[in-house]
């Protein structure tokens, strides 16, 4: 995409994506705040402008997005005393704010041991996990990743799916095609 996803800027307030997604998140009620990185570290830290999210750098970020979802759950157990980690990722910027406050009230409520977006039968982001849930998240096996947590958790009764009407949580920019067509749904020709 010419530069790292997370410092596009967003179509409506043009900010960079990663202080669009954090400001999200903190609407809806998510604190503390962390972004996870791992190349592009000084360029992304440089890009929260002062915003009050902890920047953590993940020396392991070659390995995928399981070692940076185990940095987030080392981090957040020395932060606080958290029984949530909501896990989202910075090219999915769509999810609205609404949409994420109800997950959240969702994981207040449930027994479960993570808590995800359903839209029209797919799975989609963020996703809460129980901190009952992160040590076996610490043990995946790395290829096959947090999906297959969450796949045996499913398996166990132990996931809450909850049906939104909000496409914004499967819309994942990926390619340069993504992005431009996430501009012109919102008007934007940057």
């Amino acid at each position: 995409m010419g530069q790292p996803k997370a410092l596009l800027p967003h179509p409506v307030n043009g900010l960079p994506l990663l202080r669009h997604v954090t400001n999200v998140l903190r609407n809806a009620g998510a604190s503390p705040l962390a972004l996870v990185t791992g190349v592009h570290h000084g360029r992304l830290a440089a890009g929260l402008d002062g915003d009050p999210v902890a920047c953590l750098y993940n020396p392991r970020h070659d390995e995928g997005q399981l070692a940076s979802l185990r940095r987030a759950v080392a981090w957040v157990r020395t932060v606080s005393q958290a029984e949530w980690l909501l896990v989202t990722l910075v090219d999915v910027p769509a999810v609205a704010t609404t949409t994420i406050a109800e997950l959240i009230a969702v994981a207040r409520r449930t027994e479960a041991l993570a808590v995800r977006p359903v839209h029209r039968g797919h799975h989609g982001h963020p996703v809460l996990w129980r901190a009952a849930a992160w040590n076996a998240l610490d043990a995946a096996d790395p290829h096959l990743g947090a999906r297959a947590v969450m796949r045996a958790l499913a398996a166990a009764a132990l996931v809450e799916d909850v049906h939104v009407d909000d496409t914004g949580v499967l819309r994942d920019l990926d390619t340069p095609e993504d992005y431009r067509r996430y501009q012109l749904d919102h008007g934007s020709h940057l």
